[in-house]
């Protein structure tokens, strides 16, 4: 969806691994945390749990830094998607049919320059760890405050490091050059997010650094994650105290809904993300984007509205034979709750579906050509999403034959017409060729050509009758 899958990257990534692993050798789960500040709950509550339903929080993250994971190994890694700031941390209350948009400039020059970039030296821009346009992230997660869950940081050693889980119902991510707004699919409820506490000085911290990095490449799954550095960082530690970070490397999956400590192997991730993205949430439409203005200043739009999938398009209607390598035309439809444009999807067969086609207006049709190269039965489905990647699941099939010949095209030029009538007739009265296609000029599917199929095709083409019929 929005990662390559190479296995080039896979390699390269395994090799980076196995290195570490030499170097750092037998290493803990995960390493005690003992010099974070102390967990207040009252503090992480909401201010005003009655009026206030959803925090809104916008990171700005780097997908690769100058940061080391246990830096001084052979073969330790970058941090990826390190946690630099909060572009904004709001609370917010929206009523039914209600919407929030924001569009903000974030200054990173003071923070920049906290983290040691030099933006007047354009040699320092283009390094491929600058703070630059190419190198800037920003992911946007919605947290649920209508009420907080009980959680605990220390699933190492019991359920001590108790904290306030408040979960996450949306997340969105923009680079410069991409968008991927919440998802809302067959499997998904939402996309899910991730927060990582993590160190610099923790050596068990390099393993899920290269795993949740490996999974955010290799993946096709709606996931976004932040390391959160609280050792380089002073919000990256007061974030880490509302969930009384105990060991290092932890991964919050969700507000806390899931608590990963320690790491594990990528596979183990995704079916935690496959998990908690099928979880009931409140649903949200999220879209946020990010244009580069230079000199460390980024312009970030926010968009979030309450929001539903569009309804379970019908099977799509067209024709349901024809002949290979002749394009036949279908039409879908659907409505959207909110009367949001839609787009449509087609799956044509087994691993051959459209691209998404549109938008269109809520309730108008969809008309999509198809062709396919050889005869067989096939099964036609469509699926819809709207504005805000909420999809619907997949229509009802429509079952397709294809042959290799057109019904009532006795002389085989692809059409039928006048032609074939003086074709048939001809074969049948004066001695003429017979059809390449005998069922082709069986036009009324009795299996006999006969001056009934003449009749056939005369009623079809000027007295309104049927279309001749496949055998």
């Amino acid at each position: 969806m929005r990662r390559a899958k190479t296995l080039i990257i896979g390699l390269m990534l395994l090799v980076v691994a196995l290195l570490a692993a030499i170097a750092i050798g037998e290493t803990p789960k995960a390493c005690k945390v003992t010099d974070l500040a102390g967990y207040n709950a009252a503090l992480a509550a909401p201010k005003d749990s009655k009026s206030l339903d959803e925090r809104l929080i916008i990171y700005i993250v780097q997908p690769d830094t100058t940061w080391r994971v246990y830096p001084g190994n052979i073969g330790a890694d970058f941090y990826h998607n390190a946690f630099l700031a909060y572009a904004i941390d709001t609370l917010l209350s929206l009523n039914e049919g209600e919407s929030f948009s924001k569009t903000m400039i974030w200054d990173g020059k003071d923070s920049v320059a906290n983290f040691g970039y030099n933006l007047t030296d354009t040699s320092d821009c283009k390094t491929y760890h600058s703070f630059a346009e190419d190198n800037i992230k920003v992911i946007a997660a919605l947290f649920d405050q209508s009420a907080g869950h009980a959680a605990s940081s220390d699933t190492v050693g019991g359920s001590a490091a108790p904290f306030l889980a408040y979960y996450c119902d949306a997340a969105a991510a923009a680079t410069v050059d991409s968008q991927w707004c919440n998802n809302v699919s067959e499997n998904f409820t939402h996309s899910v997010f991730a927060e990582v506490g993590t160190a610099t000085w923790c050596s068990a911290c390099p393993s899920m650094n290269y795993y949740m990095h490996l999974v955010d490449l290799l993946y096709d799954l709606p996931f976004y994650y932040v390391e959160m550095v609280y050792d380089v960082d002073s919000i990256a530690s007061a974030r880490m105290t509302d969930y009384n970070l105990s060991w290092v490397p932890t991964a919050y999956f969700d507000g806390g809904y899931r608590v990963q400590v320690g790491s594990e192997p990528d596979w183990t991730v995704a079916d935690t993300i496959m998990s908690v993205g099928s979880r009931a949430v409140n649903p949200f439409g999220l879209c946020v984007s990010v244009n580069w203005l230079g000199d460390g200043r980024l312009e970030i739009t926010v968009e979030l509205s309450p929001n539903s999938a569009p309804q379970k398009p019908a099977a799509p209607s067209g024709p349901v034979a024809g002949k290979n390598g002749v394009s036949l035309q279908y039409t879908a439809s659907t409505t959207d709750p909110e009367t949001d444009d839609v787009y449509f999807k087609f799956i044509w067969k087994d691993g051959d579906t459209s691209s998404w086609l549109g938008p269109y207006s809520s309730g108008t049709n969809c008309l999509a050509p198809h062709s396919w190269a050889s005869p067989g039965t096939y099964s036609v489905k469509v699926k819809a999403r709207d504005k805000w990647n909420f999809e619907t699941i997949w229509s009802d099939p429509i079952t397709v034959k294809i042959y290799d010949y057109v019904a009532g095209d006795a002389d085989d030029n692809g059409t039928v017409n006048i032609l074939d009538v003086g074709y048939i007739i001809r074969y049948l009265y004066k001695g003429g060729s017979a059809p390449n296609h005998a069922a082709a000029a069986d036009a009324d599917g009795n299996n006999n050509v006969n001056i009934l199929d003449v009749g056939y095709i005369v009623g079809y083409l000027y007295k309104g009758g049927p279309p001749p019929i496949y055998r």
